[in-house]
C-alpha cells in the first residue's frame, strides 16, 4: 500500500504568532452538517441557518476565544452547517505588553476545537469525530 501524505497547509517559514489577521476555515468530519441547516425564509430565496445544539455550542465557544487568548480578537465569524469561517487577529492590542508569548493560530484553533468537542460530550451529544483534521488558513496581508 502506498503511503499518502497530507498536503502541508501552513507556510513553512511563517511564524503564525506574528501580529496580523488570518482567515481561518474549520470543517466538520466528513463535512457532516452538524451545526444546523439552511432554512428558507421567503419566496425570493432568502435563507437563514437554524442552529442545532452543536451549532449553539460552537458559537458560544467562539465567543469565549478572546477571554482565553487576550491578545487575540475574533473580528468576524460565520457558522455554516458543516464548517466555520473566522477572521482572527493576533496582536490585537499593540499597547498592552503581555507577560506571556502570543499564542499562534494553530494553538488557538486547536483549543477552540477541543472546547467545542468537550462541551458536546458534556451535553451528551455523541460524536466519534466532530472535526476534520487541521484547518485552512489565509494570511491577510493588507
Amino acid at each position: 500500500m502506498e503511503y499518502l501524505s497530507r498536503k502541508l497547509q501552513r507556510l513553512r517559514e511563517y511564524d503564525y504568532s506574528t501580529p496580523g489577521a488570518y482567515f481561518v476555515t474549520i470543517c466538520t468530519y466528513e463535512k457532516r452538517c452538524v451545526f444546523g441547516k439552511v432554512v428558507p425564509t421567503d419566496e425570493i430565496g432568502e435563507a437563514i441557518i437554524k442552529y442545532s445544539q452543536t451549532g449553539e455550542i460552537a458559537i458560544h465557544c467562539l465567543l469565549q476565544v478572546e477571554k482565553h487568548f487576550p491578545d487575540c480578537k475574533v473580528d468576524h465569524w460565520v457558522v455554516m452547517p458543516n464548517h466555520i469561517h473566522i477572521l482572527l487577529s493576533i496582536g490585537a492590542d499593540p499597547e498592552r505588553i503581555y507577560p506571556f508569548p502570543t499564542a499562534n493560530v494553530s494553538h488557538i484553533i486547536g483549543t477552540y476545537k477541543a472546547a467545542v468537542s468537550r462541551a458536546c460530550r458534556k451535553a451528551n451529544i455523541p460524536y466519534d469525530k466532530l472535526w476534520q483534521a487541521s484547518f485552512y488558513d489565509h494570511i491577510i496581508r493588507n
